[in-house]
């Protein structure tokens, strides 16, 4: 099963959490570390976009 290749990736997480982390990683047919890195890609990009939204906001209060 890919979703055990990296356990040393979970360390001090309660064993539901981790047990669903291990099912969605099989489903997905990614590695633990793939799926982690994947998925803090997607909240950075989201958060790029929301940091640039607010700098344009902060940008049209300054030029008023």
């Amino acid at each position: 099963m890919k979703a055990t290749n990296h356990p040393k990736i979970i360390i001090d997480v309660d064993k539901d959490f981790k047990q669903q982390l291990i099912d969605i990683c099989q489903l997905k047919n990614m590695s633990m570390k793939d799926y982690i890195l994947e998925s803090l890609e997607e909240n950075m990009r989201s958060d790029t976009e929301t940091l640039g939204e607010k700098l344009e906001i902060l940008k049209k209060l300054r030029q008023d």
